[in-house]
């Protein structure tokens, strides 16, 4: 098994003509049972801390039922020196330790987010 990193799981539902709480409940049952560790920032977007491999959780969201065919891109994140307008919880989740050492985000200082 790999070590863990972070992944992105972004979710498209172009098929669906309405989306409810059922359909991204599915997608979080999906990532919970790949991830260690998960937040959902935003409706469809989502990052994981896991050690799965990027395929396998491509194959999970893409057989779930009552979804149609979602778009999906699932992908391994680099968050050294990220930098945006996420939430603030979003940036503590981010650089919290998980036994590897903190992440450093930024080399500026988040103040501005408070």
């Amino acid at each position: 098994m790999r070590n863990p990193r972070f992944v992105h799981v972004g979710v498209t539902y172009h098929q669906l003509p309405s989306l409810s709480m059922e359909h991204i409940n599915l997608v979080d049952a999906a990532i919970s049972s790949e991830a260690l560790d998960w937040v959902r920032y935003a409706w469809n977007c989502y990052i994981l801390w896991t050690a799965s491999e990027c395929e396998i959780i491509s194959r999970k969201i893409d057989r779930l039922p009552g979804l149609g065919q979602p778009g999906h891109f699932v992908c391994e994140l680099n968050p050294s020196g990220a930098f945006g307008s996420l939430p603030p919880w979003v940036w503590e989740w981010l650089g919290r330790d998980r036994g590897y050492g903190a992440f450093t985000l930024t080399d500026k200082p988040l103040t501005f987010l408070e």
